[in-house]
């Protein structure tokens, strides 16, 4: 699969501008492929690291985390097309997997009870999170938009592409679930255990990678 890079160099000339539809398209087509793109695995990897303790009867909760992140998404996008807010993306990629171990270190000290107790404590995560991730593409966001286009109908194309890409990604993490507890009937903590561990070993390597 092509990298967002790679769909944006294909379809947009700064010098010329694009029309409504085509800008509306194109960057729906970014939002589609930006949480499934192997080089934003630290993304997934927090969206799964986040809702897999989540089960089907806690879909409103799940719907909740998903607005908090395109609503932090959708500001810092904004942020940064203005130039507002600038930061080093150095520091965002640490950021990244940094907010990954918070949110694994977070599940194991709730156990089973992660999603009774403090569902405001996963909500501001999520929020920073897109924040975060809207700032470090921002860089991109701001090298394919004219001076003369308005913002908001990009804005508008990315995040309902990324919404839709969101709720696979959440599809997908409830129905493995599902199946591992009734296929090899796991405990609620034992699944919290095996996917935290996961993540953190997964974070630790994309923190590793972005110090280096």
């Amino acid at each position: 699969m092509k990298s967002i890079v790679d769909v944006l160099c294909e379809h947009i000339d700064n010098s010329q501008p694009l029309g409504a539809m085509d800008s509306f398209g194109m960057y729906f087509e970014i939002g589609l492929r930006h949480m499934v793109d192997f080089h934003q695995i630290g993304h997934m990897l927090f969206i799964f690291a986040l809702v897999s303790v989540y089960q089907l009867i806690e879909l409103k909760r799940v719907a909740s985390l998903v607005l908090a992140f395109v609503l932090g998404q959708t500001v810092s996008l904004a942020i940064a097309s203005y130039d507002v807010l600038q930061v080093d993306p150095a520091y965002l990629s640490i950021s990244i997997p940094i907010t990954i171990l918070l949110v694994a270190f977070y599940h194991l000290a709730q156990g089973r009870s992660a999603s009774k107790k403090s569902w405001g404590i996963p909500v501001v995560m999520v929020t920073i999170f897109g924040l975060i991730h809207g700032l470090k593409f921002g860089d991109y966001f701001k090298s394919v938009k004219s001076a003369k286009d308005d913002v908001l109908i990009p804005l508008l194309g990315f995040d309902l592409g990324l919404i839709v890409s969101l709720i696979g990604v959440v599809v997908v993490v409830f129905v493995l679930a599902n199946l591992l507890f009734q296929i090899f009937r796991f405990k609620r903590r034992d699944w919290i255990l095996v996917v935290s561990g996961f993540t953190i070993g997964a974070a630790a390597i994309l923190l590793k990678a972005a110090i280096i």
